[in-house]
């Protein structure tokens, strides 16, 4: 675990509405142009524009160093009824 991850870990751990809130809006923009097929978020940190990607029909894989990020994505996706493909790495 590097410091970075260890950062954010401690991060969304300690302050969960952090990550959390609307989508960023270029992203949602995007999505007037682009309303299908694949997308891929790097630094997804807790999932905000995945979850939105994937409630927009979007195949979507979300990458991100913080284990703890990417399982609160990955609780939020099972909550919603979404997929995506997350990933823990160091983009």
């Amino acid at each position: 675990m590097t410091d970075l991850s260890k950062k954010y870990n401690a991060i969304y751990s300690s302050k969960p509405e952090y990550g959390l809130g609307q989508p960023n809006k270029i992203v949602v923009d995007a999505t007037k142009y682009k309303t299908h097929g694949d997308a891929l978020d790097l630094g997804c940190g807790m999932g905000r524009n995945s979850l939105y990607l994937a409630s927009a029909g979007f195949n979507v894989t979300a990458i991100d160093l913080s284990d703890v990020g990417i399982e609160y994505l990955r609780e939020s996706l099972a909550q919603k009824n979404l997929s995506a493909e997350t990933i823990v790495a160091d983009i």
